[in-house]
């Protein structure tokens, strides 16, 4: 396990402006996941609901929010045969994103296309 960086909620927020960034510890790589190095992700209505409380799924405390990532695999978990490491890769989930690193599974995750700037991903 390491340490990276992230928008972490621990309790329900009023507005987006109050979210901080903080040192978190990146779960484990397991079997089937990968953990992916985030240079980009998607900023969604539901993001705002989330944090607040007032969205339809209501994740434990404390978490990181953000479904909608891109970036480039820096561990792979066993059994991964279709990613390896330096893979640059598109994803999404739940949650989780607004980090340095998140770990997901390889269901969760599809190459992406080197001609693809991380840049322009979301916009």
């Amino acid at each position: 396990m390491g340490k990276a960086r992230g928008l972490v909620v621990e309790e329900w927020l009023d507005c987006v402006d109050s979210l901080k960034v903080r040192e978190f510890e990146v779960p484990e790589v397991e079997n089937g996941e990968v953990e992916v190095e985030v240079f980009a992700v998607g900023a969604n209505f539901f993001d705002i609901l989330l944090v607040q409380g007032k969205y339809q799924f209501k994740p434990s405390f404390p978490f990181i929010p953000g479904a909608e990532f891109a970036g480039i695999v820096t561990k792979i978990g066993e059994g991964v045969n279709e990613f390896k490491v330096g893979d640059r890769v598109l994803g999404g989930g739940h949650s989780g994103a607004y980090a340095e690193k998140i770990v997901v599974s390889t269901v969760q995750v599809y190459f992406l296309f080197s001609f693809l700037c991380f840049f322009y991903l979301f916009c």
